[in-house]
């Protein structure tokens, strides 16, 4: 494995960078990202720029992507534009970005088409999850609450192309048939296995990119250290075209984490928006510390040797792991995320459960 960083001196000037997106688009490797020209603006910008064979910006090549006019209806107040994720669709050239209020406290989902020239020539809402109650809460003036249970923030989809029609990912691993005709979800697909990772909770990447009959994708997640610092993780899952796209395997460790000695602003990122493979290798663009700009390079064979099946083993290990971690008596009464064994021993064996729960708790 090999990290590029990528210099500053020929992008767009700006005091941060945000959510490296590389591709491979006519035979040219572009790369989208964010910039704040200055932290007291609290708003920032999505540019795109060409990079050459070391990974380095073409001066001069710098294009600002501009959303079409009839989003302006509710980007008023203070708008964050975040996490672009560039994706190809039937050979055309497609943005993936969050519009994130910060006014409202409103974050929602939004994707377009570019031209040629970057110019962007047709822009898409999805009516998914949370996305539309973000969109009225946005067009009608109202402050929501930022509490989950009231108001769920909309980022971190990942577009793929299959067999000429478009689809998203949408963690933890569910898969959407998308339809631009009326832009709506025609097919859902959720895969019954699950990634058992234990460093903090798997969240959106990089849009999955197919080698023979399997799907690519690099995620994040993060942990809370010393109650308020946030360590960010890279791993990799991957998933089949058969049986409803059904997850194959997953990274068992990180395969990069941030620096928790360099916490810059109470975090230690690593945020990947964006991946090529060249055949032999991988190339995974991500944004450091809400700062600089990355590209880290892994052959596919090393990838490959950090993954795993998920299987038995994993969920009695991931299992007794929380039960170690938070307490027999709170864990065995969780009826969601406990793992497949947890869910399989309460349904078909109860006695055992209860057995297990009481001999847990005398345990601790």
């Amino acid at each position: 494995m090999k990290i590029h960083e990528i210099k500053k001196n020929n992008l767009y000037p700006g005091e941060k960078y945000q959510n490296a997106s590389v591709i491979s688009w006519k035979n040219k490797l572009l790369l989208f990202y964010q910039v704040q020209e200055k932290l007291s603006d609290k708003k920032n910008k999505i540019f795109v720029c060409f990079l050459d064979g070391e990974y380095q910006p073409i001066k001069g090549s710098n294009i600002k992507i501009m959303p079409k006019k009839n989003t302006g209806q509710f980007l008023e107040g203070r708008v964050l534009f975040e996490d672009s994720r560039a994706f190809l669709f039937k050979g055309g050239l497609f943005l993936a970005y969050s519009i994130f209020n910060l006014e409202y406290s409103v974050c929602l989902m939004r994707f377009c088409q570019l031209d040629k020239n970057f110019q962007v020539t047709n822009d898409y809402f999805i009516d998914y999850g949370n996305n539309l109650l973000n969109l009225k809460a946005l067009k009608g003036g109202k402050k929501l609450s930022r509490q989950p249970w009231k108001l769920k923030w909309e980022r971190n989809w990942q577009f793929f192309e299959y067999q000429k029609k478009l689809y998203f990912t949408y963690l933890p691993h569910r898969v959407c048939r998308i339809s631009l005709h009326n832009n709506k979800i025609n097919k859902k697909f959720v895969s019954p296995q699950k990634i058992y990772w234990e460093y903090g909770a798997i969240r959106g990447g990089t849009p999955p990119i197919m080698i023979g009959d399997t799907f690519y994708s690099f995620f994040h997640s993060y942990e809370i250290k010393n109650k308020a610092e946030r360590l960010y993780h890279i791993g990799a899952y991957s998933f089949k075209l058969t049986n409803g796209f059904k997850i194959a395997n997953f990274t068992r460790k990180p395969i990069l984490s941030g620096k928790i000695e360099e916490i810059y602003k109470m975090r230690a990122v690593v945020f990947p928006c964006g991946a090529i493979y060249d055949g032999n290798k991988w190339i995974v663009s991500y944004g450091e510390d809400d700062k600089d700009l990355r590209i880290m390079e892994i052959s596919h064979k090393e990838l490959l040797e950090k993954m795993a099946i998920p299987g038995v083993k994993d969920d009695i290990r991931f299992f007794f792991s929380k039960v170690l971690a938070i307490g027999p008596t709170t864990y065995l009464n969780i009826n969601e995320g406990i793992g497949q064994i947890g869910l399989i021993l309460k349904k078909i064996s109860p006695k055992t459960y209860h057995f297990l729960k009481k001999y847990l708790k005398k345990i601790f």
